[in-house]
């Protein structure tokens, strides 16, 4: 497949997502992981998508297939969002930290660092005056 229609394709996807048509967003991506399965920025999307329709583990299936150091904020973000939803709060931090030296001053992510840490102190906390 030529990179014009791969782009074109892609263009497509991002259009639908855009658009909260997910389903068709998806099968394009799908489409295009099909012939690129290594390629980060396809898989990051498709993690992102499913994330978006609270599909937590296949959000998770995608993005583990990107290695954390091809990821750009948002998928750092999107894992930290992860390790949350499965209160995994040491690694969200890391998550977090990286998506901020990535990005930084990006709201959410600050608002999200906030709440990491009090998790943190919380458990920290009741573990230590038991």
């Amino acid at each position: 497949m030529n990179l014009g229609l791969i782009d074109a394709f892609y263009c497509a996807a991002q259009r639908a997502e855009g658009a909260g048509d997910y389903d068709s967003a998806l099968n394009l991506l799908r489409f295009l992981i099909e012939r690129e399965p290594e390629n980060a920025v396809f898989l990051l999307a498709t993690a992102r998508i499913y994330w978006t329709q609270q599909n937590a583990t296949q959000a998770q299936n995608y993005l583990a297939r990107v290695a954390v150091t091809h990821r750009d904020w948002r998928g750092h973000l999107l894992q930290a969002k992860l390790d949350i939803t499965a209160q995994r709060f040491t690694q969200a931090r890391t998550a977090l930290k990286m998506a901020s030296r990535d990005r930084d001053g990006i709201r959410s992510i600050e608002l999200l660092s906030q709440y990491v840490d009090s998790q943190i102190s919380t458990v920290t906390n009741d573990t230590t005056t038991l």
